[in-house]
């Protein structure tokens, strides 16, 4: 079922026991409002830039316009003037819905293996033999920041952005960012928790959603700027909106255009709906599977979709501080189980750094290629439309190299 959103939204994918989506209320916040009132232009080549724009995106030339009035006969009017080269509302960035309760993805009995079939199916043991990664290779998580205090993460971090409030400290008040960037690379070899899946390498919190889960599209689109100018190699994203946007394609382009590789989440619908950045143009949209390697029954499906990662169950870090949702109730504490595609794309990010670390002159292209070329085929035989070319397999992916046939 399509989330009821206020715009045409991005969402970020929903996890188990540590809920990744917040529902839209009722009321819309202050930014929610303020976005309502936003659209995003681009000049063409040489036109001065427009003298009521509030805010810009310099490189990739965007400017934010505040409207009055009625939002859609402002925009035909933008679309008229002879300057302008593109117009598009102001649309906002969600957390894509949790898993729907029947698959049983909540489920943390203390008894099960923490992350062992995960790591089993992408044969993580085997991939640590050859690299634990490199401290050189960073992954930017775009997402609702990080628990910069939690101990998993000590040491593990890059100076981030928070995109939300303009500042240094793209602190966490969702949960769901730090979940993901555990998943890449908590702490190993420290004698409590978990260890990320490229336990050498490091993470760029990037915080483009708020509390909530939302964000307008602009702060998606300076994130990817913000995280390729300051050195990443991997950009995560497990969110999405259900319209195409020219400023996030924009973002993406700088991004593989400075060799940084993009990977989003294909959300949670269990079934064909279209969400970008999943569907934009360049980017390693991602499908997830059960420990028993079956494509998941919730994963969205699509033309798109091209390749897969475990999002059953992924055990990870979440926030040392009570985080309480309105409908859910409280988080867990410094450790839960993560479902849902959004933890597909960073089990991904975190192969990918694992291959950079090893060749660290791979470009985007190839590694693209070789993640895909590289992976098992699971569902049905050959791609398909929730795993795509199959699920990834890290082991494979650092010691194979297939041609591009």
């Amino acid at each position: 079922m399509k989330t009821p959103w206020l715009l045409a939204a991005l969402v970020v994918t929903g996890c188990g026991s540590q809920l990744a989506a917040i529902p839209r209320v009722a009321h819309a916040d202050a930014i929610e409002a303020q976005a309502a009132q936003e659209v995003l232009v681009k000049l063409k080549p040489g036109r001065q830039a427009l003298t009521r724009a509030a805010r810009t995106l310099p490189k990739l030339g965007w400017q934010v316009v505040k409207v009055q009035g009625d939002l859609a006969t402002a925009i035909a009017k933008l679309k008229q003037d002879p300057a302008v080269a593109a117009v598009e509302p102001q649309r906002l960035a969600h957390l894509f819905d949790q898993p729907k309760a029947r698959f049983n993805l909540a489920f943390n009995d203390p008894d099960l293996p923490k992350r062992q079939k995960t790591d089993e199916r992408i044969q993580l043991a085997k991939a640590w033999e050859i690299t634990h990664g490199s401290p050189d290779v960073v992954v930017a998580i775009l997402d609702t920041g990080v628990d910069e205090a939690h101990p998993e993460l000590q040491g593990k971090l890059v100076p981030g952005y928070d995109v939300v409030n303009d500042n240094a400290n793209p602190h966490d008040d969702h949960s769901h960012g730090t979940s993901c960037a555990g998943i890449v690379a908590a702490l190993a070899d420290n004698g409590v928790g978990v260890a990320g899946m490229a336990p050498g390498c490091r993470v760029m919190p990037v915080k483009v959603l708020n509390k909530r889960g939302v964000g307008p599209l602009e702060w998606a689109a300076k994130g990817i700027v913000w995280a390729v100018d300051h050195g990443a190699r991997v950009v995560s994203m497990s969110f999405g909106e259900d319209a195409a946007s020219q400023v996030l394609q924009d973002a993406i382009d700088y991004a593989r255009a400075h060799n940084v590789l993009c990977i989003a989440s294909m959300g949670n619908d269990g079934e064909e709906v279209k969400h970008w950045p999943a569907c934009s143009t360049g980017v390693l949209a991602l499908g997830a599977t059960y420990e028993d390697d079956r494509p998941a029954l919730f994963t969205t499906e699509g033309s798109w979709v091209c390749m897969a990662a475990p999002g059953s169950r992924v055990y990870t870090i979440s926030p040392t501080y009570e985080i309480i949702d309105p409908m859910f109730g409280k988080r867990d504490l410094n450790y839960t189980y993560f479902s849902g595609t959004s933890a597909s794309s960073p089990v991904t990010a975190a192969v990918a750094a694992l291959v950079i670390s090893h060749e660290p002159a791979i470009t985007e292209v190839a590694l693209k290629l070789r993640l895909r070329k590289t992976s098992d085929d699971v569902g049905d035989p050959g791609w398909d439309r929730q795993s795509g070319d199959g699920r990834v397999n890290a082991f494979r992916a650092l010691t194979e190299k297939p041609s591009a046939r």
